[in-house]
C-alpha cells in the first residue's frame, strides 16, 4: 500500500478553455482516455465566469474519457465559488 501511494501519477490529458458571451468553449485531449473506444477529444460548453484556462486531466481509476461525457457540475479549487455547468461532447 506505501507503494502505491509514493507512486507518481501522470496525467490522463489536458484540457484548454477561452471565454465565450455565454461562458466559456473549450476542449479536452486525452493522451490515455482509458479504453481503445473512448474519444480521444471531448468538446465543452460551459456557463458560468467567463474566464481562460489550461489544466491538466486525472481520469479516476476504471473511468474513460466517455464517462465525462454529458452534463454535468465542475468546480475549480484555485478561486473558491467558480463552479459551472458544462455539457461536453
Amino acid at each position: 500500500m506505501a507503494e502505491q501511494e509514493r507512486r507518481v501519477r501522470w496525467p490522463d490529458g489536458a484540457s484548454v478553455t477561452v471565454p465565450a458571451p455565454w461562458g466559456r468553449i473549450g476542449g479536452t485531449y486525452y493522451w490515455n482516455p482509458g479504453s481503445p473506444t473512448a474519444p480521444h477529444l471531448t468538446l465543452t460548453r460551459a456557463f458560468g465566469a467567463p474566464g481562460i484556462g489550461l489544466n491538466t486531466v486525472f481520469l479516476r481509476n476504471g473511468m474513460t474519457s466517455e464517462d465525462t461525457l454529458g452534463y454535468g457540475m465542475s468546480g475549480n479549487d484555485t478561486s473558491v465559488g467558480d463552479a459551472q455547468w458544462h455539457h461536453s461532447r
